[in-house]
């Protein structure tokens, strides 16, 4: 059972519309959504951002963020709204687009929910069609 996303956002968008859109559904759940699903196992929602352990288990997850120069992305992964493990992807005082991978196992039971968001207020800027979360049963 695994899974693969996209940040929310299209070729045709630009990244401030993404950021926009995701601030605004930020403020409603403080998730990022990944909205184009590559192989999805329908344990993922990709309206609400989160992934539902459909079997009891330890489960692989890895997210990747992507900003620009001069800008950051702080994010975390979350279990049932508990804190796992961050993502910090800093631009500030470099050239290009600065991307960061991390990674989390984490032993869910049947029900349990994981989600990426932003870490308290730290999200300026994620630059849509490069952020990735994946995941997969062990």
């Amino acid at each position: 059972m695994s899974f693969a996303l996209l940040v929310a956002g299209t070729t045709h968008e630009t990244p401030q519309q993404v950021v926009t859109r995701y601030n605004n559904y930020k403020a409603i759940c403080n998730g990022i959504g990944f909205q184009n699903v590559r192989c999805k196992g329908n344990a993922y929602n990709n309206i609400s951002g989160i992934f539902t352990a459909p079997l009891d288990g330890i489960y692989s997850f890895t997210w990747t963020m992507l900003t620009k120069s001069g800008k950051y992305f702080v994010t975390e992964i979350v279990l049932n709204g508990q804190k796992v493990a961050l993502n910090h992807t800093d631009g500030r005082g470099h050239d290009g687009y600065p991307m960061s991978t991390s990674h989390a196992n984490i032993k869910m039971k049947k029900g349990d929910k994981v989600w990426i968001r932003t870490h308290n207020t730290n999200g300026q800027y994620a630059h849509g069609g490069w952020c990735y979360f994946s995941g997969a049963k062990l």
